[in-house]
């Protein structure tokens, strides 16, 4: 899917947009801009692309000194829409159609004029107007993970998802969008933690380690005591200043070292009312705290 289009792909998508407007009763108007990606910026000034000119009639000439009227709005995107809106299929799952969805999302966020089409061969999104249709180069690289075996999803830990051949990108962890500029900066911790949406901070949280994150972020101290279950480590409960997340971390030690020998140093998000960093462990470990308090030794 990342290949170059070819000459016959181009003269097939060509006829299909064509064909598209012949049978939404609009007149074809052959004028095809292909942009090297489907950016905010790209398509807005290809869109900008003025009419070819036509000879002025005697007519035109003597209104040329007039304040010229405004132009009608475009609605050629809405005919297109009612018409086509059920008939586009996007084709069997494939990492194509997930390309799609999210190239969607960016755009919307990037408020990109919102006449995105699909369904036209490899071609990536395209905008139709009255005097020039816009499309965009399929991108050049695309990194998926497989989530079953029927299912992908977009991931990328290292940097865009999806890359247009003019650098411009969409960004996705395990499926997740996120900022280019939390996956560019290295994931650091501060980063992650002025990300206003929740389910971004959990992306980022999972790709560095919670660890990690309560050091990078910040995060206060509020109460650390010995791990009865675990001699003679200690338990150490934090939280976010903020109290954005409504949640406490509890950092622990693993019972048992890693394949290195060495023990593992974990963290938990706890209820954020628990003060105490053994009730926090009990919580976690699923029994009362009496009875965590008398563990001789968990694993």
């Amino acid at each position: 899917m990342t290949r170059p289009l070819t000459a016959a792909e181009r003269t097939a998508i060509v006829d299909a947009l064509r064909s598209r407007y012949e049978e939404a009763g609009l007149p074809w108007h052959g004028r095809v801009v292909w942009t090297p990606s489907p950016s905010p910026g790209t398509v807005v000034e290809a869109l900008r692309c003025p009419p070819s000119p036509m000879p002025l009639t005697l007519l035109d000439r003597l209104r040329h000194h007039r304040e010229p009227p405004p132009a009608p709005a475009d609605r050629t995107w809405l005919t297109l829409d009612r018409r086509f809106r059920h008939r586009w299929p996007d084709g069997a799952d494939c990492p194509l159609i997930h390309v799609r969805w999210a190239l969607d999302a960016a755009l919307t966020r990037a408020g990109t004029p919102p006449e995105r089409f699909h369904g036209i061969g490899r071609a990536g999104p395209w905008w139709p107007r009255r005097h020039v249709t816009v499309v965009s180069e399929p991108p050049v690289e695309v990194h998926v993970e497989r989530v079953d075996e029927h299912t992908h999803r977009l991931h990328n830990a290292d940097g865009p998802a999806v890359r247009w051949a003019d650098g411009y990108g969409v960004y996705r962890f395990h499926g997740i969008a996120v900022p280019a500029e939390m996956i560019e900066s290295g994931w650091h911790g501060r980063e992650i933690q002025r990300q206003p949406n929740s389910e971004v901070r959990r992306a980022g949280i999972e790709r560095i380690g919670w660890t990690r994150y309560i050091a990078e972020a910040g995060w206060r101290l509020v109460a650390s005591a010995p791990d009865p279950g675990n001699e003679p480590h200690e338990l150490h409960l934090y939280e976010d200043p903020t109290r954005r997340d409504g949640v406490r971390v509890l950092v622990m030690t693993n019972g048992s070292p890693d394949r290195s020998g060495r023990p593992r140093r974990y963290a938990e998000a706890v209820p954020v009312h628990l003060d105490d960093p053994v009730a926090a462990a009990a919580w976690q470990y699923g029994c009362p705290v009496r009875v965590y308090r008398r563990l001789k030794r968990r694993t």
